[in-house]
């Protein structure tokens, strides 16, 4: 019997499988990116566009054909026809999207779906029921059967291969699709190729689906519901990429605080908390502060990157990283038990200690991390409260180090929530005080000046040191305030000392964010004025790796102060490694050897000679060299026999209030060192 075949009919056929192809593609994306009851909708709806695209194909392909007599198909058999390559699809995207699917799955996958597109051919075929029946060349049905497998396959390890890898490129998955729309129809035309219809054949189920709208019936809807599926596909990427760019922080490329909260919120709304249990660990880096202010935001951020990049290292691709703001990181790791938990942790802080290079320098930071085990009744915002609680306590116990959240620290976590409301109040209802600290001249031991101690009556009435609440006002942004308040409080001291005859020179701890606030010297001088001070009775102590940090305005504030007669101090020498170069650039008067060295020397050699050696610089450069918190009466000695200047610890007084200290300076004024009188080092 005579065949031939409508081009435009064909052309369409060919259209459609391309269009299925890439619904297919781009609905697994969806799948991929989705889960629970959202998974489930995406594979219905894939199943749905790709099964019905490839059974529409096939229908068009069919009616493409033209044979010298009236046609038409037995509707159950059509029905089943389109059903077959429908469920195989949905099974097929399940299986794609298994995390733990290996090889010999696919291959078993592609078998099934190659036999579900041959079942849906021939059955389709079969529908026409013509008398005498279709005739084949088992040959071509063979190789049929090949493409339809091998067709099968290609698609299902092209979607694996583009999970694996995250790839969600238009273009990537324009290509394939125009492949595999190809190979969809090479199988669909062999099969056709390999029928044969016998001259004289009638078609039994002419009066059955019999129009010759049947084209168009098929054709415009299934088109229509591809394009729905594809549009929708592609406005969802459009919109979890959106999302994406939301939660994901600029700097680091890591997850931020937003993506944080929605997904505790989604956990908190689901089954999952209560049945897979996980670790928050909170994570601050210590000593961040420090360096983003003395050495700018620039090199701040290129050190968080550096850092985000290693703890992202040491993680699995699941566990979820998220930057919370700053210097903070938040990591959730989910089925790990602490005791494999533990050396994780223990491999990030020794990522985050390497050094870095920083503006050719190299700098060394550590971090403290805050552990917590989920609770099923436990709200999120506490368990986030505990972890962090956890970290401020390793913070306290040396830093470097991570804490498990226990029973012991809910007092604490507590005096956290207390500190954090108290704060902001504390200036207006007068809570800071100000403690002194004598200073002693190396053998005479006669009172050289005294240290402004900073306290803070805090939520129990009992004083506080700056360590336990200083990190909490850095959160609430009132460092800053604090500082101005101490400068103020010192030199209104002085002025009262000074009042009563007694002109003590006083030292105050000057925080990096206060240098390198512009109003900070106009400030400074406007007190001056207002109290009547004299600058030399002022000495300034910076952090040493203030000295990393030299650009021309924060040596310029510091030349001016030096030019007013303020003495300049560099504390904690020795413990961030400061080159030589950065001391000469800095007008100061006095170096203090970092309280390590100190409390090491009793028992350690290598201590001894630290000191030696650094005792030495300081006096090449003409500086006073002083050893603070002497808390051993036995170190007296050794430390003057190593040649230093000046001496302050608890073996010579405990920090005093005011009120206190006056009486004290009173009772020994013979040995009380002033501008009038001044030491012979």
């Amino acid at each position: 019997m005579p065949e031939s075949y409508s081009p435009e009919l064909v052309g369409l056929s060919l259209l459609i499988a391309f269009l299925a192809s890439y619904s297919a593609l781009e609905l697994s994306a969806r799948v991929n990116i989705n889960t629970g009851i959202q998974k489930s909708i995406w594979i219905i709806a894939g199943a749905l566009a790709a099964g019905s695209g490839i059974w529409a194909m096939h229908f068009i392909g069919m009616l493409a054909l033209s044979i010298p007599i009236r046609i038409g198909f037995e509707p159950t058999r059509t029905f089943i026809s389109w059903v077959a390559p429908v469920l195989f699809s949905g099974l097929a995207l399940a299986l794609v999207h298994l995390p733990k699917i290996k090889t010999r799955g696919l291959l078993v996958a592609s078998a099934a779906m190659g036999g579900a597109i041959l079942f849906m051919h021939y059955l389709g075929m079969s529908a026409m029921e013509m008398s005498p029946s279709i005739s084949y060349d088992w040959k071509l049905v063979g190789l049929s059967a090949i493409f339809a497998i091998g067709l099968s396959g290609i698609a299902l390890f092209t979607m694996r291969f583009l999970i694996d890898r995250s790839l969600d490129s238009i273009w990537i998955k324009f290509v394939v699709s125009f492949i595999l729309g190809l190979a969809i129809s090479a199988m669909h035309y062999t099969g056709m190729w390999a029928a044969h219809f016998v001259e004289g054949s009638i078609c039994l189920a002419a009066g059955k689906l019999n129009s010759a709208q049947m084209p168009i019936l098929v054709s415009i809807p299934t088109v229509i519901i591809l394009l729905i599926a594809i549009f929708t596909a592609y406005y969802d990427r459009r919109r979890v990429e959106h999302f994406k760019i939301q939660e994901t922080d600029t700097l680091t490329g890591m997850k931020n605080r937003l993506f944080f909260q929605r997904y505790l919120n989604k956990l908190s709304r689901s089954e999952r908390k209560k049945s897979i249990p996980f670790h928050l660990v909170f994570i601050d880096l210590d000593g961040f502060k420090i360096l983003n202010d003395s050495w700018g935001h620039d090199a701040g951020d290129e050190t968080l990157k550096v850092i985000a990049t290693r703890i992202k290292r040491n993680v699995r691709d699941h566990d979820h990283v998220v930057r919370m703001g700053g210097d903070e990181f938040v990591v959730i790791f989910e089925n790990k038990p602490l005791d494999q938990l533990a050396i994780i942790l223990d491999r990030i802080l020794q990522s985050i200690r390497t050094p870095l290079n920083i503006n050719g320098s190299t700098v060394q930071l550590t971090g403290s991390m805050g552990v917590v085990e989920n609770d099923s009744d436990l709200d999120f915002k506490m368990l986030l409260s505990k972890a962090d609680s956890a970290m401020y306590e390793s913070k306290r116990l040396g830093k470097n180090r991570w804490l498990l959240f226990s029973k012991e620290l809910e007092a604490k976590s507590s005096m956290s929530t207390q500190i954090f409301a108290s704060l902001p109040n504390a200036i207006a209802e007068n809570k800071f005080k100000l403690f002194f600290q004598t200073k002693h001249a190396s053998r005479t031991h006669h009172v050289l000046g005294v240290e402004a101690l900073l306290r803070w009556q805090g939520p129990l009435s009992s004083l506080m040191l700056p360590g336990e609440f200083l990190p909490y006002a850095e959160k609430v942004g009132l460092t800053g305030q604090i500082g101005t308040w101490v400068v103020n409080a010192a030199l209104n001291q002085i002025k009262q000392w000074s009042e009563m005859g007694m002109k003590i020179p006083v030292s105050i701890n000057i925080s990096a964010l206060q240098i390198r606030d512009p109003r900070f010297l106009e400030s400074t001088l406007h007190l001056i004025n207002k109290y009547d001070v004299d600058p030399r009775l002022i000495t300034f102590e910076i952090n040493e790796s203030m000295l990393f940090d030299v650009s021309n305005e924060v040596t310029k504030v510091f030349q001016q102060l030096s030019n007013q007669g303020i003495n300049i101090s560099i504390d904690g020498f020795g413990s961030s490694c400061a080159n030589l170069a950065s001391i000469k650039k800095f007008p100061a008067n006095e170096l203090k050897i970092d309280s390590s060295f100190i409390r090491g020397l009793s028992n350690d050699e290598v201590s001894l000679k630290l000191i030696q050696a650094l005792t030495m610089l300081g006096h090449s450069f003409g500086l006073r060299v002083v050893a603070e918190k002497i808390d051993e009466a036995e170190l007296i000695s050794q430390l003057e026999n190593i040649g230093c200047d000046v001496l302050q610890g608890f073996s010579f007084s405990e920090p005093q209030s005011a009120e206190e200290l006056t009486r004290t300076l009173l009772s020994i004024k013979s040995t009380v060192v002033t501008l009038d009188n001044p030491p012979n080092y």
